[in-house]
């Protein structure tokens, strides 16, 4: 069990990765060649270095040492903001860009707060770091450059 264990730590993040790189590759596939490009050479220098950091850790074959054990304790922030992130990309087309963005930063930046003891005071920074963001986003793409970003329900 620790070996499965020390196996989803080292390998299991870097496999995955790589798993999306390519799925990214394909994605950007039907793109015309000038604006497809960029992605794709981006997912493949992200596969690339997966590759090179799982074939390096091979190599040097260090296993962790037996006091290492996953718990879900010390992955939990991560898997909850990539919760969140998944939620996020549900709810983009439903409720519109701006909204569930401004909802994606603001529940993002709660989780990530190290002062888990004053919530009051994340709420007050998510909200006033999420407002000006949202602002800036808004007035650049849809003033400026006339590109209209996915409407949804709400805005």
């Amino acid at each position: 069990m620790n070996y499965f264990g020390n196996f989803i730590k080292q390998y299991l993040l870097l496999i995955g990765t790589i798993i999306f790189s390519v799925c990214f590759f394909v994605n950007a596939s039907p793109l015309p060649t000038i604006s497809g490009a960029y992605p794709k050479i981006l997912a493949i220098l992200v596969a690339l270095i997966s590759l090179w950091i799982m074939i390096s850790n091979i190599r040097s074959s260090k296993q962790l040492s037996v006091e290492n054990k996953f718990t879900f304790k010390e992955y939990r922030r991560p898997i909850l903001v990539f919760l969140v992130l998944l939620v996020y990309v549900v709810i983009l087309s439903v409720i519109g860009f701006y909204v569930s963005s401004f909802l994606f930063l603001f529940v993002e930046m709660v989780l990530i707060e190290k002062d888990v003891n004053n919530r009051i005071s994340n709420v007050l920074n998510g909200f006033l770091v999420c407002i000006p963001v949202i602002s800036v986003a808004y007035l650049t793409f849809e003033i400026l450059l006339k590109i209209y970003m996915p409407r949804g329900l709400l805005f």
